[in-house]
């Protein structure tokens, strides 16, 4: 990926706390969605939550149901089917992948773009760009997309969030906390550039909060308690954390967290079992923290265990149940080390034996 020459900042509008799917919505927001607007969704959720799409989407040729991965092959195959209907706009609805393949589809044609999440697990409602996938589902850096803008609408139905998984809700949050962690490694806490140290602002703002609430707001979810706290979760992972990115750039966005998340990826058993971005990020800030010469890095190293142990997360390696061996080691090492990958944001080159070191300190290099 290259650094921004431009900013993108964040949604043209993002509306929360609405009841979505209601019979008049499309007639409501016609100046966005237009005259004949189109939901891509995965069949899952579609299936969770028919009753309510098909009230307002309820024509067969207004739904596309979509694959799991957000390959260019899938994105593709959306492209020509849309290209043969009189489209007015994209919606994409449902976790990272699906909106993913939404905002990388409306790209290609030049449609505005619509997105619904129906995870905390990842602000891709909100950002300017596309994650791609190859189709055996490893990251394909070389083939991600950066988009000139943030989707046009972002529809944040609580209702909707509520029903996710408990883990989407806390690696929504371990991947909000990389963005402090990487952007403060990548400028060492500080910018000349006004842009950019808005972004550390509230990449700070951010960390403080998480720490500050997610007690309660996790609790809230358990119990079903739309809480200001866990709201303001929902809103740090979905809509904040993708803007830190947007004004500080590529350095502000990915370091180490998210190349060893990428890493993780190519490596075929670790694939097999279908860990979260944000699970894979989080043993990533692991790894980030120890490997950052910041004076605060080794307190704040302390501070997320001991968070992560509240959380039920991973101490080390161990927690993902995996063994690797050589092949696996060179696999990893050689992506996290090619010039696509996030890795060279650090301020300062890493060794692969410094890397290597780090990795026996958490238990993933066992010889």
């Amino acid at each position: 990926m290259k650094n921004f020459d431009f900013l993108t900042i964040a949604p043209s509008r993002v509306i929360a706390d609405i009841n979505l799917f209601q019979r008049n919505l499309l007639e409501k927001y016609k100046f966005v969605f237009g005259n004949n607007p189109v939901l891509i969704v995965r069949d899952d959720v579609l299936s969770k939550f028919n009753d309510k799409i098909t009230k307002v989407f309820n024509n067969k040729d207004s739904i596309i149901q979509c694959n799991e991965e957000c390959s260019q092959k899938e994105i593709s195959r959306i492209v020509e089917i849309i290209k043969t209907k009189n489209i007015s706009s994209i919606v994409g609805m449902g976790g990272g992948k699906a909106i993913d393949i939404a905002k990388a589809v409306a790209n290609f044609v030049n449609l505005a773009i619509i997105t619904i999440p129906t995870s905390s697990a990842t602000g891709a409602c909100s950002s300017a760009l596309s994650t791609i996938y190859t189709e055996d589902g490893n990251i394909d850096k070389d083939r991600d997309i950066i988009f000139t803008a943030s989707p046009n609408f972002v529809f944040i139905d609580y209702d909707l969030i509520l029903d996710e998984p408990r883990k989407f809700v806390i690696f929504g949050i371990t991947d909000s906390l990389a963005k402090y962690y990487e952007s403060f490694a990548f400028t060492n806490g500080k910018s000349n550039d006004i842009f950019t140290q808005t972004a550390l602002n509230l990449a700070e703002n951010i960390k403080k909060t998480i720490f500050q609430i997610h007690e309660k707001a996790i609790s809230d979810f358990d119990n079903k308690i739309l809480s200001d706290e866990l709201k303001h979760i929902f809103k740090i992972n979905l809509v904040l954390a993708p803007l830190i990115g947007g004004l500080g750039g590529e350095g502000c966005r990915v370091c180490i967290s998210h190349a060893v998340n990428n890493s993780l990826t190519q490596i075929k058993k670790i694939r097999q079992k279908k860990f979260m971005h944000g699970e894979q990020v989080a043993f990533g800030n692991l790894l980030q923290l120890y490997l950052d010469k910041r004076v605060n890095a080794k307190q704040e190293l302390k501070e997320l265990l001991n968070l992560y142990k509240k959380l039920g997360l991973m101490k080390d390696f161990d927690y993902f149940r995996v063994k690797l061996d050589q092949n696996d080691i060179d696999v990893f090492m050689n992506h996290i080390y090619s010039d696509s990958e996030s890795l060279k944001n650090m301020p300062r080159a890493i060794s692969k034996q410094e890397l290597l070191e780090c990795m026996k300190h958490f238990k993933m290099l066992m010889f």
